[in-house]
């Protein structure tokens, strides 16, 4: 299929998911929403997409339209989160990591057939991520060197994304063991915090996805990051 051909039909299925009139943009070479706009990584218009390409733009398409229904925008929430940030980035990315987990899991609860595009864009983040630990040399020897924040986000976006079924093709739990066989005691708490981030709210109830009691949810991500 070519680029632009797929891209009319993202476009048309991000609003569907969205379930309100999102602009869906294809440049740069992230993902993101700002509950508007979804921005998605370009393609040549005249590119034939592959089945892998298109899974993985699929998830990220889905990744940003829970965002949009599930993720509390509120100039409330997003100053918690620019106070969370400037205090420490690391408290900003583990924030980051909960409402993910959170919103993918009520997109899974409703579609799910979610998993597998998910799981497609959580294998590409994933294999990336391993090309670069390649690079610098030995893989275990790279992770165990990493710093302790590092390891323990890297435990609970395998253990969260596990529990709520969203995989990697065995690549964030293959990292996960090394870290495990170095530091049991991080990870036996990455692993705890990991589950709690599966059981966040969700807002879905009785076969339906409530937009209001999911958004109430990421004051919940919040509070368990700041824990």
């Amino acid at each position: 299929m070519k680029a632009n051909v797929f891209e009319d039909a993202v476009e048309s299925s991000a609003k569907v998911f969205g379930r309100k009139a999102v602009r869906v943009v294809f440049e740069g070479s992230q993902a993101k929403t700002n509950g508007d706009t979804i921005t998605l990584p370009s393609m040549p218009a005249s590119a034939e997409i592959t089945v892998d390409q298109a899974d993985v733009i699929r998830g990220y398409r889905d990744h940003e339209s829970m965002h949009v229904r599930c993720t509390d925008t509120s100039k409330k929430s997003m100053d918690r989160l620019a106070e969370f940030s400037t205090r420490s980035s690391g408290l900003g990315a583990l924030i980051q990591y909960c409402e993910d987990i959170r919103i993918e899991h009520a997109g899974v609860q409703e579609y799910p057939g979610m998993k597998h595009s998910l799981s497609a864009v959580n294998t590409h983040g994933a294999k990336a991520l391993l090309a670069g630990i390649e690079a610098k040399g030995d893989v275990a020897t790279v992770l165990v060197g990493l710093p302790k924040p590092i390891q323990f986000r890297l435990v609970l976006q395998q253990v969260g994304r596990s529990a709520i079924g969203v995989e990697s093709d065995g690549v964030f739990d293959a990292m996960a063991k090394v870290i495990k066989a170095s530091d049991p005691e991080l990870y036996a708490l990455a692993e705890k915090y990991g589950k709690r981030m599966a059981a966040l709210p969700t807002g879905y109830s009785r076969n339906s996805l409530s937009e209001a009691a999911s958004k109430r949810g990421t004051a919940d991500a919040f509070d368990l990051a700041e824990e």
